[in-house]
């Protein structure tokens, strides 16, 4: 059995070591919850040890097409921010901003600390 762990373990790291370097977050999270609802939605086949096929079946149909549906998303929100729209535009209800002048140029003698004018808005 400790065999078969270590197997397992070298298998599993030399399985991501594969990997590209970037995963976007909508294609990782895809890839999770399509596997979740496509095993959910495949083991309500069959009965048995049908169930278990249509689980394991489901399973990875349901994260190949999280996955494509992530990676779509990624590349939307790529190319958005790309162009320099950004993910999401910015909101219009938004009023601009209203900066105060400048305070007067003055030099204060050493050992003084300037407090510059408060103005009033």
């Amino acid at each position: 059995m400790f065999k078969v762990a270590i197997v397992a373990g070298v298998a599993a790291l030399s399985l991501a070591a594969c990997a590209p370097g970037y995963y976007g977050p909508n294609e990782t999270a895809g890839t999770a919850v399509g596997a979740v609802a496509g095993g959910l939605v495949g083991s309500q086949f069959g009965h048995g040890g049908g169930r278990v096929a249509g689980a394991a079946v489901g399973t990875l149909l349901g994260a190949a097409v999280g996955n494509s549906v992530g990676r779509a998303a990624d590349e939307r929100d790529y190319r958005s921010s790309y162009y320099g729209y950004g993910p999401y535009p910015p909101p219009a209800y938004a009023p601009a901003p209203v900066y105060a002048p400048p305070p007067p140029a003055y030099v204060a003698p050493p050992g003084y600390y300037y407090y510059p004018p408060r103005y009033a808005y």
